[in-house]
C-alpha cells in the first residue's frame, strides 16, 4: 500500500468511528439522578459536604424524604428544589428560617439524637 492510501483508510476509519460515537451518545442519553449523590452547602463559614446517599439510603441511616424536606410531597412535580427556594441564605422577614439555622438545628439536632456524625466543632463539618 501506498501511503496516499493508508491515510484515506485511517481518514476513512476515523470518520465511521466519529459518527458511530455520535449517534451512541445520542441514542443513549445519560439517565437523570432520581437523587443527588452528595450536596455542597456553600457557607462564609467553610463550605459543608453533605453525603446525601449516605443519609437516605437504607443501608446507612435510611432517613425518608420528608424528615429533611418538610415540604416533601409524593407529587414529583411539587417537590421542593433546593434548601434556598424556601429557606434564603440571609435573614428576611418573610416568616422563613434562614437557610443556616435551618440545617444547624436540622443536622446537628438529628446527629446529636443518635449519636452520630460530629457535632463538637465547627470544623468537623464546616472544612473545605
Amino acid at each position: 500500500m501506498n501511503r496516499k492510501t493508508e491515510k484515506y483508510i485511517a481518514f476513512c476509519a476515523g470518520a465511521v468511528l466519529f459518527c458511530v460515537g455520535v449517534v451512541s451518545y445520542a441514542a443513549f442519553p445519560k439517565k437523570s439522578m432520581e437523587r443527588p449523590v452528595r450536596i455542597m452547602f456553600q457557607t462564609s463559614g467553610g463550605n459543608v459536604l453533605f453525603l446525601h446517599n449516605v443519609h437516605a439510603d437504607k443501608g446507612n441511616y435510611g432517613l425518608d424524604c420528608a424528615d429533611c424536606h418538610p415540604a416533601w410531597s409524593s407529587d414529583e412535580a411539587e417537590r421542593p428544589g433546593s434548601c434556598t427556594g424556601c429557606h434564603n441564605v440571609e435573614n428576611h422577614d418573610d416568616g422563613m428560617l434562614k437557610r443556616s439555622d435551618v440545617l444547624h438545628t436540622l443536622c446537628r439536632g438529628c446527629h446529636e439524637e443518635g449519636g452520630h456524625g460530629p457535632v463538637e466543632k465547627c470544623t468537623d463539618c464546616h472544612v473545605l
